[in-house]
């Protein structure tokens, strides 16, 4: 018997879980689910307790829950995801493949516009499982995207005492075909504690530079510290500590 808790949840929350409820998940990685086929959310859902974690109410909290996701997978951009934490997996596992490897603790992690549902897994560090979603309510008028035909041009600085730092972080940036790093060299000076992203305000592709700061986990700013020479980037990255512990 499964004993149903009461979960407070913000006005939006709410607003946004009624409204998906019925939702149709499509397993797009797990080997359970068939790359097309949809499948049913089991109505069993609502005896689930699955509440918006205490944690994830904190604005920085999911900051950083969103750019360790980032680190694994592109997220969508331009609004803000429903965070929730799977308290009961075994009564969804049972009738959907899409929880098979989730556990509890876990978070599910849903973005209405994009249509996509992530369960991630902070203990493990690796993407569960990620799949695009169906609702019965109206499909949103999606919002017109600016193409951008080059990629966000990046100068990566090393300011921090670990060797090839800077390298390491480029071939990981360009992985991503928004991003070019234009140069890896050092800063100038070796101390920074955390990393540094500088919008020069060279180019208007914010989504990319969203992108960026989702992947390395840090907000931009407009101003080069004092310490640093000008860049001909459209972006600048100061590496700090914080990056060489990753």
């Amino acid at each position: 018997m499964v004993t149903i808790t009461k979960i407070i949840l913000s006005e939006r929350t709410k607003r946004l879980i009624g409204l998906f409820i019925l939702l149709v998940f499509v397993g797009a990685v797990l080997k359970f689910t068939p790359l097309g086929q949809k499948v049913p959310l089991p109505q069993s859902v609502k005896k689930v307790i699955i509440g918006q974690s205490e944690e994830a109410k904190k604005t920085q909290e999911t900051k950083e829950l969103l750019a360790k996701i980032g680190r694994h997978m592109i997220l969508p951009v331009g609004e803000e995801p429903v965070v929730a934490v799977i308290k009961d997996k075994e009564l969804l596992a049972k009738e959907q493949k899409f929880y098979q490897d989730a556990q509890n603790g876990d978070y599910l992690v849903v973005y209405p516009k994009a249509a996509k549902a992530i369960i991630y897994s902070p203990k493990r560090n690796v993407l569960v499982n990620v799949g695009p979603l169906i609702g019965q309510a109206p499909t949103p008028t999606p919002e017109p995207q600016v193409i951008h035909e080059s990629p966000l041009m990046i100068e990566i600085r090393n300011g921090t005492s670990k060797s090839g730092l800077a390298n390491t972080i480029k071939q990981r940036l360009e992985t991503n075909a928004l991003f070019k790093v234009t140069e890896a060299i050092d800063a100038g000076k070796k101390d920074y504690e955390k990393t540094i992203i500088v919008d020069t305000g060279k180019t208007n592709n914010k989504e990319a530079i969203q992108q960026l700061s989702q992947v390395l986990g840090v907000q931009t700013i407009s101003k080069i510290p004092t310490e640093e020479k000008t860049t001909n980037a459209d972006v600048l990255v100061i590496l700090g500590k914080d990056q060489s512990q990753n």
